[in-house]
């Protein structure tokens, strides 16, 4: 087979501008919830901001656990710190899968005030999710897809002038 190497060179001109949430993010386990979020800066490429990691795990509500070990997080806790390693370089594209998963309602607060300030800092944020409340909500636009097909590509009013659209799971 044919394997093609990255440009590393283009890499590190872009990875400061992304940042993203798998659905469910893993961390070394013996590491603190301080120590992602000044490994993830020192990738970003950034340099180092002494305030920019209290910032953030205040902003996500984890300042009072910055020295706890991620083995003892639950998983509301987990999502938390996926989120603040997400945003610690404040990307211009965010780009999250499923970022309310295991969350409790202060936690589902936190992450929809976050897509907003994105959103009028006239950043993008990207968002993967199954919740219909959350797409009435927060999104301008929306793409169903289906086995890796989009099936549909519109903006919210453009749904909401069509009376007759629903939502079906087919398994």
């Amino acid at each position: 087979g044919y394997i093609k190497v990255l440009d590393t060179c283009r890499i590190s001109k872009v990875k400061h501008r992304i940042g993203f949430l798998p659905e469910n993010p893993e961390f070394l386990k013996n590491i603190s919830a301080y120590e992602i979020l000044k490994f993830s800066l020192k990738i970003s490429g950034l340099p180092f901001d002494r305030q920019r990691i209290p910032d953030t795990l205040e902003k996500v509500k984890l300042y009072d656990e910055r020295n706890e070990k991620v083995k003892n997080f639950s998983k509301g806790m987990r999502q938390r710190i996926g989120i603040a390693q997400a945003i610690i370089h404040s990307p211009e594209l965010l780009i999250l899968d499923e970022p309310m998963s295991g969350l409790d309602p202060p936690g589902r607060r936190m992450v929809i005030d976050i897509i907003e300030e994105y959103y009028h800092q006239g950043k993008t944020v990207l968002f993967s999710t199954h919740n219909l409340d959350d797409i009435e909500a927060l999104c301008t636009d929306v793409i169903v897809t289906n086995k890796g097909e989009i099936q549909l590509e519109k903006s919210i009013p453009e749904l909401r002038e069509k009376s007759n659209f629903r939502i079906a799971v087919h398994e």
